[in-house]
């Protein structure tokens, strides 16, 4: 399954030894479409279409019982709960590859008052870029 990780799950940042304990094989460097970035204890995203600002993220190939665990685990994205704090979703990248992301969880979301703007995100996580 191709994963699409734009926090610490990236290379040289504090999860990606989880990535490759799932046996995350990096294939390349890609962009997705996003409407919000969201501050709290960790980067989080909700994505959107038609908004024409994009996230850099890393692909890795995983295989799927690696995403069902550790990464679901990691994410806390549990599909039969009535509470995560990340969906994993399904979207097409930039380079239109179909890929699983971590989204922030609605239950999450509503719970954030602040947001960064994408010059803020850039300063204190990772890479940003508003124009293709």
């Amino acid at each position: 399954m191709l994963v699409a990780v734009y926090g610490t799950l990236k290379r040289g940042h504090g999860n990606n030894g989880c990535m490759k304990r799932a046996e995350g094989v990096f294939v390349k460097e890609d962009y997705l479409e996003v409407d919000k970035l969201l501050s709290g204890w960790f980067p989080s995203v909700k994505f959107a279409k038609w908004t024409w600002r994009f996230l850099k993220v890393e692909l890795f190939e995983v295989p799927l019982e690696w995403v069902e665990w550790p990464l679901d685990s990691l994410e806390g994205y549990c599909p039969w709960s009535t509470y995560n704090h990340y969906d994993r979703i399904i979207l097409n990248s930039l380079s239109w590859e179909e890929v699983s992301v971590y989204e922030i969880s609605r239950d999450v979301n509503d719970q954030l008052e602040e947001y960064f703007t994408h010059e803020e995100w850039g300063e204190r996580f990772y890479d940003w870029n508003s124009k293709y």
